[in-house]
């Protein structure tokens, strides 16, 4: 991919039928063989209405020719709830003038994060229409694709929106999104489970980048909100995460901001 040349496509292959979207694992381990297999994951979000699946697939090489696994079927603890767009029970609130934002983009995978022989991966969804959107984080043991936790996310009063996660080098998961509320602008909040908490647990989320104003898109029901989202962890810093998210902070019509975050846990 960073070839003085450009990408070499010359073992380029094409895997087909695959879920939407079936996101390949970010890895940082210096140490990884080119050849090492490679590990896709996604949430069952475009079958129906609801969900509680993961899908697994896993690409491996033989010299230049890559193969890939049947699909492996990982069964989650709850039932989520995938609805689309045009339902409308993904929409997030903002204070008044502002129109709604819609999470269901959120349902896609957009985050895969490998440390030390698992996955992690997260999404919007919710566990119930009457809730507000939250995320749903995971861990799956790469070797056989035991489920190894699952955790949501979810506040009364808040709605959050297009989360990714990555994984410090101590095990420390973060997560950086989108929040907001009927009095809350559209801000950056960010969170962390300590390799050391209870299974499935997530910190408090943290504000980092306060929104001053309401998105602005007039004429229409709900809005896609800002769909740039991700969270790496800083190559010099292996502590240390890094996110990169919306907000609201101009007065100008269709235009919404964007932040980067540092963050990580205490007394690292």
């Amino acid at each position: 991919m960073i070839a003085a040349g450009g990408p070499v496509l010359s073992r380029m292959q094409r895997f087909e039928k695959l879920e939407y979207p079936a996101t390949p694992a970010v890895d940082v381990d210096a140490k990884k063989a080119g050849d090492a297999p490679e590990v896709l994951l996604n949430f069952d979000c475009y079958t129906g209405t609801s969900s509680d699946k993961l899908y697994k697939y896993t690409i491996t090489w033989n010299g230049g020719k890559a193969s890939i696994s049947a699909k492996q079927t990982i069964k989650l603890g709850k039932i989520y709830l995938t609805p689309n767009a045009g339902s409308h029970l993904m929409d997030c609130a903002q204070p008044d003038q502002g129109v709604k934002l819609r999470a269901d983009g959120g349902r896609r995978t957009e985050s895969v994060f490998a440390y030390e022989g698992s996955v992690f991966g997260c999404n919007g969804t919710k566990v119930n229409a009457e809730g507000r959107p939250g995320i749903l984080w995971y861990e799956v043991r790469v070797s056989d694709g035991n489920l190894m936790q699952e955790g949501f996310v979810e506040d009364a009063k808040r709605d959050y929106l297009y989360s990714t996660l990555a994984v410090d080098g101590k095990g420390n998961v973060g997560i950086g999104c989108t929040g907001t509320s009927e009095t809350e602008f559209p801000s950056v909040y960010v969170m962390m489970h300590a390799a050391g908490d209870a299974a499935g647990t997530m910190r408090a989320p943290v504000p980092a980048m306060k929104g001053t104003t309401y998105y602005r898109y007039p004429g229409v029901r709900a809005v896609n909100w800002s769909n740039y989202s991700s969270t790496c962890i800083d190559p010099s810093d292996p502590g240390l995460l890094w996110t990169f998210q919306g907000y609201a902070a101009s007065e100008v019509e269709k235009e919404w901001c964007s932040a980067w975050a540092a963050f990580g846990i205490a007394g690292r």
